[in-house]
């Protein structure tokens, strides 16, 4: 079945193939409650709240271009769009999942496949095991033993599953730092992957990632705070002038970008959220903030726990 030249030129449609066959599966697994134990060589996961679209598994399936090709993770978009926090995160996360993940694909760096959907082969799982159970970051971990064995990540744009994002602040806090502990932990993990010449331009990107990630967020805490500490004592390191272009820039910048992103996911509709736009700035601040928080629960060596979305 994996021999798609020799199906090709035999006549088939591949595409029906693949449809009809997650087709069969499903409706063994979900209608007859049967269930077979190796009737495909792969493993899908998929959060429980997880909502899939018609050709959802389709398209995952077409992500696996040839053997080389370790994991394939789709595209996740909220669903519960009811609030003013989770009409901005779908807003922003045609940049950060749509955007983003084209371009890591592209030079083979796509660092995680989201626990909300993703699509190992069964060979590659076997070699480098199932998950972790001893990080909250375990669909990231996963990721980086898939490029460890040298195989590709990829992202599948059209392979949609829609879920829901936190609607409290509360909860995006607990989510978002826990997000930065699994990033941590993972980092100390493969702290042998980073930078690492061996594993290519994933290794280098590891460390562009350290400090992006990890970093910046706390420079920019610190920057931040040295600028409330200076407009305190009346000095402006800036003139009035100055912010305002910097501001302006940013704004610009960020609805360029996003307008792109909402061309490639091809999710128009959702320009009508364009208004949360201003809120993106304390959202940076925000995330900063949640890094310096996990920093310290992981030098204190708290217990780490899954949250509920509330």
């Amino acid at each position: 079945i994996d021999d798609i030249k020799g199906l090709t030129e035999a006549g088939f449609d591949v595409n029906d193939l693949l449809e009809r066959s997650a087709r069969i599966f499903f409706l063994q697994v979900f209608r007859d409650g049967f269930f077979h134990a190796d009737m495909h060589p792969g493993n899908m996961f998929v959060d429980a709240d997880g909502i899939f679209s018609r050709y959802t598994v389709e398209r995952m399936l077409q992500g696996f271009e040839d053997g080389r090709t370790g994991a394939v993770c789709g595209d996740d978009r909220p669903v519960n769009l009811n609030r003013v926090q989770t009409r901005m995160l779908a807003f922003i996360s045609h940049i950060g999942t749509g955007m983003v993940r084209r371009a890591l694909t592209m030079i083979g760096c796509l660092p995680i496949v989201s626990g909300n959907i993703g699509a190992f082969p069964r060979n590659v799982v076997e070699e480098i095991g199932l998950f972790r159970e001893d990080t909250v970051g375990e669909d990231l971990e996963l990721t980086w033993r898939v490029h460890k064995a040298g195989y590709r990540v990829v992202f599948a744009p059209r392979a949609l599953v829609y879920a829901e994002s936190p609607s409290t602040v509360g909860a995006l806090w607990r989510q978002r730092v826990r997000w930065a502990r699994g990033l941590l932990q993972t980092m100390a993990v493969h702290k042998g992957m980073i930078g690492n010449v061996r594993h290519g331009r994933f290794g280098a990107y590891l460390l562009f990632n350290a400090i992006t990630m990890v970093v910046l967020p706390v420079v920019q805490i610190l920057v931040l705070l040295d600028l409330a500490f200076l407009f305190a004592l009346g000095y402006s390191p800036l003139g009035g002038d100055a912010w305002a272009v910097l501001g302006w820039l940013g704004i610009i910048v960020t609805l360029v970008l996003t307008v792109c992103a909402l061309g490639m996911n091809r999710a128009w509709k959702d320009l009508r959220h364009v208004w949360v736009l201003p809120l993106i700035p304390l959202y940076s601040v925000f995330t900063s903030l949640t890094m310096v928080a996990a920093l310290g629960q992981e030098l204190r060596g708290k217990e780490a726990r899954w949250n509920k979305l509330t």
